[in-house]
């Protein structure tokens, strides 16, 4: 049964890629049926519910996934995009730094915490998240945009305004 359900998992993946979010929930649905073990269905499933908005059933699953497979570095990304719909920026900081645990060189998970720092006053870690983010990629004029708000935090205007400016010479906020 478990292959089965793999195979499920895998088509599931394939509708959800393609926008087909109902067939993509169905395969999800019909592999958890097969193999309730198997934490990625779960945790895909989640996706599918977050895409359609129903946040509490995305929780649900994402939280049932973890349980069964706490390693799964998209599931803590998953979760994060629930608590921040949510505005529960704690938890997705928390989240975002599991995730990192795995994938320590993801400057736009870098930038995401960075966001939810700023977003709770914690500016001299985002400031370090947005650098680092910045390090790994620096064509990103949206990671320049939320550094300035970081050094604004900090009362470091000046810093702000270049990398203001470097954003808009970048494409963004023009």
């Amino acid at each position: 049964m478990k292959e089965k359900a793999n195979t499920y998992n895998s088509r599931g993946k394939l509708y959800f890629d393609q926008g087909k979010i109902k067939e993509a929930l169905a395969d999800y649905s019909r592999g958890i049926e097969l193999d309730p073990e198997l934490g990625e269905l779960y945790i895909n499933r989640a996706a599918v519910y977050g895409m359609m908005g129903n946040l509490q059933m995305a929780l649900t699953d994402v939280n049932k996934g973890l349980e069964l497979d706490p390693d799964n570095a998209n599931g803590y990304l998953n979760r994060s995009l629930i608590y921040i719909s949510s505005q529960d920026f704690v938890n997705a900081e928390k989240d975002h730094t599991e995730y990192l645990k795995y994938k320590p060189n993801d400057p736009d998970i870098l930038y995401e915490r960075g966001v939810v720092r700023t977003n709770q006053g914690k500016f001299e870690l985002a400031l370090e998240d947005f650098n680092t983010a910045i390090r790994l990629k620096q064509t990103e004029g949206l990671y320049y945009q939320q550094r300035a708000r970081a050094l604004e935090g900090l009362g470091r205007s000046g810093e702000a305004a270049q990398d203001i400016q470097q954003a808009r010479n970048l494409g963004v906020g023009n």
